[in-house]
């Protein structure tokens, strides 16, 4: 068997002739050379294995120790060996880096044996490398944000890790790489690793929780609030495998959780789960472990208690109130007499919120209201919408969001309702396909950017000052008026 700490190790950028005469050293001896990026660029070993190019680098291999992320048909021509190295063995890596397969050099090429069953660690001994690789992580972490290790400085090898914490160099280097996506060190090729410039005590890596990132338009504008802010350029976003279906949010956020935990992150930006029956629960299950941790946690958009009660969190969003009643005013001047606000169940307590701005701008514009018209349902559902337009006659709809107000639109007009003649529509949001509605939509801009902005700022003086009593920072929202409030309608009346 060839052995690690008998080579030298070449793991980051492709394999090119600059990286191969790196081996001018090993002349007799092995060489090693990882290729992360075979699956996109196939001809990177034939370059870096070409004759004429070890030639060059006056290099004399032996033995070579190839690190393939998958097998591929370029490497069978793209190493020549003579004859005499026929019978020489080869070890090479399996897809996820861990040692165990084995093969023998043939003809003109390489050729990885396939079929050689890769051994199998049992629970036990996986829980233990897992426990290794978390201390290894967190010492040097630890290390680093001390001084112990100052920027620019070169971490002690691989080899010298193995030795030192009595691990495997596989688990070695998965800490090392996790420390790598975080921004923390960098990778020389044939130099060694070493703490980044930017990583200073003043520099932090926060974590998303965002469960419906990836899903709507707000979330995605929000977080690159953060990354354009000013303040951004010297911290790290962690972003999360948020895909998930809707029965799927609650483990994927509690699964999310434990991720930024282990990671030990500055931070948490946490937008809580919504539209799912244990929400309450589970949002103050994140919390309570955030706390646990003593992570700092600042809510977007939303907060983890019922309406009109707080958390003990810093909350970034817009006044959903406030903007409920400057809609609903609108829908007023435009004409509309009997307004019905429409929501999804299971909502966030911001649409609580957006539901007492409603109720109170009828009351004030309206003088009294004669009946409560707040509907919570399905807005595809044709039978529940012919329902509500029968029992409410209503003339207009306020809806909690502009998803909501895209679906109940287009149920409204395959029932034979007309927009704005029959019945006004306004939402909230003001998504980019707001405007791409059959009838385009008039919303409630909100400013996203912004709470990105502001929200990373709110993070940064939680930081800096824990004692701080928790806030909530509300920014408004701005009218844009397209066709389906009406508004256009009444003009051309009035003139």
């Amino acid at each position: 068997m060839i052995f690690l700490n008998y080579a030298t190790y070449v793991d980051s950028a492709p394999i090119d002739a600059r990286e191969v005469i790196r081996l001018r050293s090993l002349q007799g001896a092995i060489a090693v050379a990882a290729l992360p990026h075979m699956a996109s660029c196939n001809d990177a070993p034939t370059r870096a294995f070409h004759p004429t190019t070890l030639q060059r680098a006056e290099v004399r291999v032996t033995r070579i120790l190839i690190c393939p992320l998958r097998s591929t048909p370029a490497l069978n021509d793209a190493i020549p060996v003579s004859r005499a190295s026929l019978s020489e063995p080869i070890l090479c890596f399996a897809a996820d880096g861990c040692i165990g397969y084995y093969g023998r050099y043939i003809r003109n090429g390489l050729q990885v044996r396939s079929g050689i069953p890769r051994p199998q660690r049992s629970g036990r001994d996986q829980k233990m490398a897992d426990q290794k690789y978390r201390k290894i992580l967190e010492k040097l972490r630890d290390e680093i944000a001390s001084g112990k290790y100052k920027p620019g400085q070169r971490l002690p090898s691989e080899a010298e890790l193995v030795l030192r914490y009595g691990a495997s160099r596989m688990t070695v280097f998965r800490a090392m790489r996790e420390l790598q996506s975080l921004g923390i060190v960098t990778r020389r090729v044939g130099s060694g690793t070493y703490v980044s410039q930017i990583t200073t005590s003043g520099s932090h890596v926060f974590g998303l929780l965002i469960p419906e990132l990836g899903q709507t338009e707000i979330f995605e504008v929000i977080c690159k609030g953060m990354m354009e802010s000013q303040e951004g350029t010297h911290h790290s976003l962690l972003w999360g495998n948020t895909g998930a279906k809707e029965s799927e949010k609650e483990e994927i956020a509690q699964e999310l959780c434990r991720h930024f935990i282990s990671r030990r992150v500055s931070g948490v930006f946490f937008a809580p789960v919504e539209f799912t029956p244990a929400r309450i629960q589970v949002n103050h299950t994140i919390a309570a472990a955030l706390d646990r941790a003593r992570i700092p946690v600042v809510l977007l958009d939303r907060c983890i208690e019922s309406y009109p009660r707080r958390s003990s969190y810093d909350l970034v969003g817009i006044d959903n109130r406030r903007t409920a009643y400057m809609a609903a005013e609108h829908l007023i001047k435009c004409g509309a007499k009997r307004i019905a606000f429409f929501a999804r169940p299971n909502s966030a307590p911001t649409v609580d919120a957006r539901i007492a701005g409603y109720r109170e701008a009828l009351r004030t514009l309206l003088g009294k209201l004669d009946r409560d018209r707040v509907h919570l349902g399905d807005a595809t559902d044709a039978q529940f919408v012919r329902s509500v337009m029968r029992k409410s006659r209503p003339d207009a709809f306020l809806c909690a969001n502009d998803f909501t107000a895209g679906n109940l639109m287009q149920t409204l007009l395959s029932l034979g309702h007309r927009i704005p003649e029959d019945v006004r529509i306004v939402g909230i949001d003001d998504v980019k396909f707001a405007q791409l509605m059959p009838v385009p939509l008039t919303t409630l801009h909100q400013p996203c950017r912004e709470i990105g902005r502001i929200a990373l700022s709110v993070m940064l003086d939680r930081i800096a000052n824990p004692n701080l009593p928790p806030r909530d920072v509300l920014l408004g929202c701005s009218l844009v008026v397209r066709q389906s409030c009406g508004a256009r309608l009444k003009k051309s009346k009035a003139a």
